[in-house]
This record gives structure tokens, C-alpha cells and sequence, in this order.
């Protein structure tokens, strides 16, 4: 069983979107060595060992007993539209104190070795405010499907760590208080909605968007619009798979033209990299969700590629007037 690590400030984060047999690592050198385990919340109980399947299950990957508990993956890059797993509900929900970054290389799914892409990893934010908005899938309740699931997932993530984090719903309602969609860092503070003056505060993007009044409440997939329409109430482990700065894989930061030019030029097994980028733009977007981010080098990416076809345009021009 993997040591449970509680030193979450000795790790920083790892990409979270391989895909199994896309070129990730072989399950059986996932097997020989799986990926640790971090919480940035108490650890849990284990359950009591029992002869049943499901504790063997629960055991293998160092997690509670999937008997007693239910599971939830959070997802913040390429999950969002691939997520190659059953789940029984989704919901779009956010994690506070990180920040997504396009700093992880890709050396297979969207790059090759000597020419990694750039994918997104989670990084500890200074402000402990901030979001990162993305997607909570939860899983289903049979222990049978869950070890498949996870087998899939830490092949999938080879090389990762699991991180519990506290996932916060991304429309919520308290008593009687409403909140509008997920707005951009650009909308005022407080605003009045056109049918009457009731406030409407907008939701948390940072730590200058941050109002007493701002609704905030943990996400219950017990009591949510999509739940299950049967399930019973057990305790709630919400993971993600994230990525560290000392892993062999990290690119680190660069000028936002850098990072477009990369990606523009990278493709790997799963797909060029601008198409991981514009699909990640866009899942944020469709969510009403945004991230200065992602969305500014999306835009630099976009104003390389319409320079240079209005390059090539010039260039045919020249050619055929030569002719």
C-alpha cells in the first residue's frame, strides 16, 4: 500500500489528463510502484480489513473502504471532455488555493520526447482565495467498478500524486440569497438585477473580487439538482490527480508568446497540443467559468495563427503575381 503523505507543502502538482494506452506508463510498472497519496484534509479512517472483495479492492490503490464511501474525481484539464470512465453524475464545482498553468510538459499525448507539448497543472496560489473551476465526477457505488476504475485512473495518471481537496459548489444557493453564472474578473463587485434591487453577489474569482456577502457553500452531492436520485448518505472523498515541480516532466513558466509557439507546434499521440488548449478554453467557457489563464494564452494562440495566415495569404499573392 502507498505511504500516505500528509506534507502537502513538500509537493507541488502534476498533470491530471493521460489517457490509458495513449503511450501513458504500463500498468505494470503502475502496479510495481502507485502514486502516492496526499490530503490537505485529515486523513481518513481506514475501515476494518474484511475478507470481502471490496476490501481487497480499497487496499491495492490506499484508499477508504469503497463499501463505506463515495468517490468523486475532480477534473480540471483534458477530464473535462475525455473522461474515459463511468461516473454517475457530474457537477461543475471549484477548488480554492491553486492555480491552473499550462507548465507541464507532454512528451506523449500532445508532444513527443525531444518536443513536449504543454498541458495544465495545479500549482499552490498565493491567494488562497482563488479558483480553479472544473468538473466533479462521481463514481459509481459498486466496489467491482471502482477497482476498475481507479486500475484505469492510475495508469492513466502513472507517475502522480492523489490529492483530497475540498470541492465547492459552482452555483450555490444559501437560505434565500441567489447568485448569478460564473461571471468574468472584469464584472463589478456587486451589481442589481434588471427585475428588482435585490443583490446579487457575483461569484469569488480572486482575492479583489472577494465580498463579505459572496455566497460560498461545499459542494453536497447529496442534496444537488444532479445527484443520483437514490443513494445513500456516506462520507464523501473527493480526489485529483496533480503534478509536482520536481517531477521529470515540468517545464515550468514562460512569456505567454513562448508557451502559444510551443503548443502550436506540438502534437503527440492523443492530438496536437492547440487542439488540448482550444478544447480546455472552450469546456471553461461553456461552464461560464473563467480563467485569466487559459484564456489569455488561448488568445495569444489565435492571434499567432491569424498572423500567419494572413502571411501565407500575402505570400500567395506575391507568387501569383510573379507568375
Amino acid at each position: 500500500m502507498p505511504k500516505i503523505d500528509t506534507d502537502v507543502s513538500a509537493h507541488h502538482h502534476y498533470d491530471a489528463h493521460q489517457l490509458p494506452g495513449d503511450g501513458s506508463t504500463p500498468a505494470s510498472h503502475v502496479a510495481a510502484s502507485l502514486p502516492k497519496i496526499l490530503t490537505t484534509q485529515p486523513e481518513l479512517p481506514h475501515q476494518q480489513n474484511t475478507e470481502t472483495a471490496s476490501a481487497r479492492y480499497h487496499e491495492q490503490f490506499g484508499l477508504p473502504s469503497f463499501d463505506d464511501h463515495v468517490f468523486v474525481i475532480f477534473g480540471y484539464g483534458s477530464i473535462l471532455w475525455k473522461q474515459n470512465f463511468e461516473f454517475d453524475a457530474e457537477y461543475e464545482t471549484y477548488i480554492k488555493g491553486y492555480k491552473r498553468v499550462f507548465y507541464q510538459g507532454s512528451r506523449d499525448h500532445r508532444g513527443v520526447p525531444d518536443k513536449p507539448g504543454r498541458v495544465v497543472t495545479l500549482l499552490p496560489s498565493e491567494d488562497k482565495e482563488q479558483r480553479v473551476y472544473g468538473k466533479a465526477y462521481q463514481l459509481p457505488a459498486d466496489p467491482e467498478k471502482l477497482n476498475k476504475i481507479f486500475q484505469a485512473l492510475d495508469v492513466r495518471e502513472g507517475g502522480y500524486d492523489r490529492v483530497q481537496l475540498t470541492l465547492f459548489n459552482a452555483h450555490p444557493t444559501t437560505g434565500n440569497l441567489t447568485t448569478t453564472p460564473i461571471l468574468p474578473a472584469s464584472m463589478p463587485k456587486s451589481f442589481k438585477t434588471e427585475s428588482s434591487t435585490q443583490y446579487v453577489p457575483p461569484p469569488r474569482q480572486n482575492s479583489s473580487d472577494v465580498e463579505a456577502g459572496d455566497a460560498e457553500e461545499v459542494l453536497d452531492i447529496f442534496s444537488h439538482p444532479n445527484a443520483p436520485a437514490v443513494q445513500p448518505r456516506k462520507n464523501v472523498v473527493c480526489l485529483c490527480y496533480i503534478a509536482t515541480e520536481q517531477n521529470e516532466g515540468y517545464v515550468g513558466e514562460a512569456s505567454m508568446e513562448a508557451m502559444a509557439e510551443e503548443i502550436l507546434s506540438c502534437a503527440g499521440v492523443s492530438g496536437s497540443n492547440r487542439e488540448y488548449l482550444f478544447f480546455l478554453a472552450d469546456c471553461l467557457r461553456a461552464m461560464g467559468a473563467t480563467d485569466p489563464h487559459v484564456f489569455e494564452l488561448d488568445a495569444v494562440a489565435k492571434r499567432i495563427l491569424r498572423g500567419r495566415g494572413a502571411e501565407f495569404a500575402a505570400g500567395a499573392k506575391r507568387v501569383a503575381t510573379m507568375a
